[in-house]
């Protein structure tokens, strides 16, 4: 929709599923749909879209920096869960962090990527886990 005003304008092709806006606006990240998918990137008129990291995904559990999308991913041997990055300088992924369960509620990032917030659940309900040093 137009910061303007006026008439929502659809942009995607396919539909789209839990929008980051790079820190330049340049650049829009999402998912397809719900659940552990790949991640695409496109401009905001639409065009470029294309996928930029392809292991399967959380939507919902992904953060963008000027230097990077840091992205929560599962794979199919234990530690399931990892936290991944796309560094936009070289576009290369790195892992960063494996984990040894299945976080909830998404991650969070500090600007300057110092620290990666996730929770934990457990039978009580969840904690909230500060991991210092993931890099």
């Amino acid at each position: 929709m137009p910061a303007a005003g006026g008439e929502a304008v659809q942009i995607t092709k396919h539909g789209g599923y839990s929008l980051r806006v790079s820190a330049d606006g340049e650049w829009l990240f999402y998912n397809r749909s719900e659940g552990y998918t790949p991640i695409l990137k496109m401009r905001p008129d639409g065009s470029d879209d294309s996928i930029v990291f392809p292991q399967p995904a959380n939507a919902p559990a992904a953060g963008v920096t000027p230097n990077a999308l840091y992205a929560l991913t599962r794979t199919s041997s234990p530690p399931s869960y990892s936290v991944q990055a796309l560094h936009f300088a070289d576009g290369k992924i790195s892992k960063l962090l494996a984990l040894d369960f299945a976080p909830i509620l998404g991650l969070s990032l500090t600007p300057d990527e110092r620290y990666l917030l996730l929770t934990k659940p457990d039978q009580k309900g969840t904690d909230l886990m500060l991991v210092e040093g993931f890099r």
